[in-house]
């Protein structure tokens, strides 16, 4: 299907405004052209199954979100955020489904802001959002009587409640480094979508150290891999104690980001302080690290400029000898 006629059925489907199938149109060829051809049945079938909401003025995200997936909760978005991305797991004739929804904030500290289509920063929230999905489509599991949910580095694991009737997080691991990747994801796809380059996404000063992890051939390689498959690579590629380095200091970076309005209001000191030392450590790490090609490549080169070295001596040695026996075999002529 052609991204028009695909669109065109989009609108037909979730009632978008045309606004946002113009956005549309631009970014599906943009996102199959940063995640690859062999991406395309993913994001058309991700923008098939995930609405994009744009939250309307006085509307209600809490009562909005419990209509949509027919729940009964308080949703926690972190305060600043511009849109978040969800799957809603329940289930159906005993099997484990889901329902996804990529939900654009209008409101801040209840004040309404419209949403503006010529805004890159607020295009930019949709597309990290997006960004998520792709790399959590169809990853959903049940192992070892857990219910697993994976997006991109990120596992989440699951148990039922039947009291409840519902899935209860148990364990959230790697959100922070994610986070930090999808931000760059977000800015390189902006970059394609708008010709202009993006240095940073949604996630401001996560988006250069996640930049600098990226720029290892070999390495983002690997990450791509583990972003879209069960494969835990990235950590054996990286090694276990650099992986941890990463993923601890990410995640205190984005546990102040997510903290409450009440927590940073007491807690403020300590609370910076924290995302301060992780952003030494961080830094410190992306500047020293080298993947083992990258060493090996340096050690090739090095041998190789040795070589030369020592090729270059040699010829000066002999020059000199020669020169040496000349002089020799002039002074006996005299």
């Amino acid at each position: 299907m052609e991204i028009k006629e695909f669109t065109e059925y989009l609108k037909n489907k979730y009632n978008y405004p045309n606004e946002l199938i113009s956005l549309l149109q631009k970014a599906i060829p943009a996102l199959i052209t940063y995640y690859g051809e062999d991406k395309k049945n993913i994001i058309y079938n991700v923008l098939n199954d995930c609405e994009i909401h744009i939250q309307q003025d006085k509307e209600n995200a809490d009562e909005y979100l419990n209509n949509y997936f027919q729940t009964n909760k308080k949703w926690n978005m972190p305060l600043l955020a511009g849109a978040f991305q969800h799957n809603e797991l329940y289930l159906k004739d005993n099997k484990v489904q889901s329902k996804s929804i990529i939900f654009v904030k209008t409101e801040y500290l209840h004040k309404y802001k419209p949403f503006d289509y010529n805004d890159d920063k607020r295009v930019s929230n949709i597309i990290h959002e997006l960004c998520h999905a792709i790399k959590g489509y169809g990853r959903t599991k049940v192992e070892n009587g857990k219910v697993v949910k994976q997006t991109g580095l990120i596992v989440d694991s699951y148990n039922y409640n039947a009291e409840k009737n519902c899935f209860e997080e148990i364990e959230s691991l790697n959100t922070g480094l994610e986070e930090a990747l999808n931000s760059y994801d977000e800015a390189e796809v902006m970059t394609i979508m708008t010709g202009v380059p993006h240095e940073l996404g949604s996630y401001e000063g996560m988006t250069p150290i996640a930049r600098k992890i990226m720029k290892h051939k070999d390495l983002a390689k690997v990450i791509r891999k583990c972003q879209f498959t069960d494969s835990f690579e990235w950590i054996e590629f990286l090694g276990k104690e650099n992986a941890e380095i990463l993923v601890k200091n990410f995640e205190s970076w984005i546990e102040v980001l997510y903290c409450s309005p009440k927590d940073l209001l007491n807690n403020r000191e300590a609370l910076m302080n924290k995302m301060t030392k992780a952003i030494e450590n961080l830094s410190t790490f992306v500047k020293n690290y080298n993947t083992q090609n990258e060493v090996n490549e340096f050690k090739q080169a090095r041998t190789e400029v040795d070589k030369k070295n020592v090729k270059l001596i040699e010829q000066v040695v002999m020059h000199n000898k020669e020169t040496k026996e000349h002089e020799q075999k002039t002074v006996k002529s005299l």
